[in-house]
């Protein structure tokens, strides 16, 4: 578990049951009143930004991102097979976890979090 002090560019958090990647981040102290971080996040599973205040010291959860390039094989009906460019595995997604319909021969970042 992180507080806003942890708060960095490229740091991805559970907020909202949904995982953002902070993409800008402000400390802000004020001359009256308490601080607090002024974020902007742009969610891992659907793109959308989103500004948010979180007040100083306040909790977060932060969760580990790894990104791997995998290029895609071939396909056996909604099941596509891919191979990690870096140690040759393979893997397996089903159609249903694609945004777009079609499937073409080029490389493809896949982000995997915990």
């Amino acid at each position: 578990m992180a507080t806003t002090s942890d708060i960095r560019n490229g740091l991805c958090i559970k907020y909202n049951n949904d995982i953002y990647k902070v993409i800008e981040f402000l400390h802000v102290k004020p001359g009256k009143g308490p601080a607090f971080v002024r974020t902007k996040l742009k969610s891992v599973t659907n793109g959308k930004v989103v500004d948010n205040t979180f007040p100083a010291g306040r909790k977060i959860e932060d969760i580990r991102v790894e990104t791997h390039k995998f290029q895609y094989l071939y396909n056996e009906g909604d099941t596509y097979h891919f191979m990690n460019e870096k140690d040759y595995s393979q893997i397996q997604l089903q159609k249903k976890y694609f945004r777009h319909t079609a499937v073409n021969e080029r490389r493809r970042d896949c982000d995997h979090y915990h």
